[in-house]
This record gives C-alpha cells, sequence and structure tokens, in this order.
C-alpha cells in the first residue's frame, strides 16, 4: 500500500487535539489504515482489527453493524470498514468520552462495508432467574425498552446479563458477547460497542482480563446520548460487581 494519509482521511483538526500518525498495513487479506496516537504498534493494531471485523457482518445482529470500538484496559481501537478488504483503525489510549473519535473515524471512512460473518456455534448458555437484576432495566432506560434475562453458561463460565429490546433473541447475542471478547482478549477488553445504524450493542466486562469472566449486555435500538447511555451503562456494571 502507499506510504503516507490516504486522501479520504480528514486533515486536522482531530478530536481532542490529537496527533495521529498513520500506517498501512497488510494482514491476512486486509488493507488496514492505522493512524495511533501513541498506543499499540500498527501491526498489533492491524491483528486486532483484522480479528474484530468479521463480527460486524454478523448473522446473529439484528442488523449489521458500521463501526466497532474496543475498549481496553488500556488502549481503545475504533475499527471503522471502508472497503470489501479495507479498513480504518484509530488507536489512542483508552480515556475520556470517544463519541467525537468515532463519528470522526466514520466520515474518514465513509459509509463502510461490514465484513462477512464468521463461522460460529451457539455457546452453552442457557436462561436463567432474572432475580433483583430486572431493576436495572430502570438505570439503562437511555437505551430505551429494554428487557432483561440473565445467561448461565454451563460450561462454568460467568453469567451474561443481557438487557436487550424487547423481541430480541437474547442466546444469539450473549453466545456472539462472549465469542468477541475471547476474540480480543489480547487488548483486555473492559466495553466493546458495536454500532448497528442508530442503535448501540455494547458488551461490558465485569471482571476485565479474566477468563469466562461475567458479562454485562445491554442493546438500544436508538441511542441518541452515548455520554449519558455510558454513564449508565457503568452504574449497572458496578451494581453487578465489576471491578
Amino acid at each position: 500500500m502507499p506510504g503516507g494519509a490516504p486522501a479520504w482521511l480528514p486533515a486536522p483538526p482531530l478530536p481532542g487535539g490529537l496527533a495521529l500518525a498513520v500506517e498501512h498495513v497488510a494482514h491476512d487479506g486486509w488493507h488496514v489504515t492505522v493512524a495511533a496516537a501513541g498506543a499499540l504498534p500498527a501491526r498489533t493494531v492491524a491483528a486486532m482489527t483484522v480479528r474484530a471485523l468479521p463480527f460486524l457482518g454478523d448473522d446473529r445482529l439484528p442488523t449489521s453493524a458500521q463501526q466497532l470500538t474496543v475498549r481496553g484496559a488500556r488502549t481503545t481501537i475504533v475499527v471503522t470498514p471502508y472497503d470489501r478488504d479495507r479498513a480504518l483503525a484509530v488507536a489512542v489510549e483508552s480515556t475520556g468520552s470517544l463519541a467525537l473519535l468515532e463519528r470522526w473515524a466514520l466520515r474518514a471512512a465513509g459509509a463502510g462495508v461490514s465484513a462477512a460473518s464468521p463461522g460460529h456455534g451457539l455457546a452453552a448458555l442457557e436462561p436463567g432467574p432474572g432475580g433483583v437484576r430486572d431493576g436495572l432495566v430502570g438505570v439503562l432506560r437511555v437505551f430505551g425498552p429494554l428487557s432483561a434475562t440473565v445467561l448461565e453458561a454451563v460450561d462454568g463460565a460467568g453469567a451474561v446479563h443481557a438487557f436487550l429490546p424487547r423481541g430480541v433473541a437474547p442466546l444469539p447475542l450473549g453466545a456472539l458477547a462472549r465469542e468477541l471478547v475471547a476474540a480480543l482478549a489480547a487488548l483486555t477488553p473492559v466495553a466493546i460497542v458495536l454500532r448497528l445504524g442508530a442503535g448501540r450493542l455494547v458488551v461490558r466486562a465485569l471482571a476485565p482480563g479474566r477468563p469466562g469472566a461475567p458479562l454485562l449486555l445491554v442493546g438500544g435500538e436508538r441511542v441518541t446520548r452515548p455520554g449519558r447511555a455510558w454513564l449508565a451503562l457503568e452504574r449497572a456494571a458496578a451494581r453487578l460487581g465489576a471491578r
């Protein structure tokens, strides 16, 4: 791939005055434009990006995702595909709000094209008792009307506490959430956000870095205030014992 920033990459100023170093990396059939601000090496960012990309077109999602953001313990990567074999990955330190950076990446990448769906099987989950967790629906009201389900893992892993729009099947998305966290384990994901048009699907690890740890899964069909949504998510995670 040619060196330097591509013609479509917007010029500064960037959100928060960030200075991004741009590098092009070919990895497993994908061409990844990595725009990083003192984060991981470009090849590491590209490798994580390629692991994330198939989930954007996963057929368990209500609709294909335009963007995926993984907020790791130290580094956040915003992944936005813009062609069938090309993607933009913006990597920054995991601090502050990401809404402006995500919008900037969407403008940079244009409409984007979701990757092909990965092969998958249903993870070993089954519905469990809702109990006190039903009370968290009010905490998460910024996501819209939600139904609460606890998906217990039959393999001994932690439960998935799912809060999803009414009518959305929780089992497939719970399985997807566990697979997504496992695929990006090298980043120690704290939260992963899939942008589904105006909606969001958020996976929050309740014990980041611990294999098979319980997860909080929240979906909203129309999320217009991402900052408030993040605060609500953190309050709900704290109620569930996040650390």
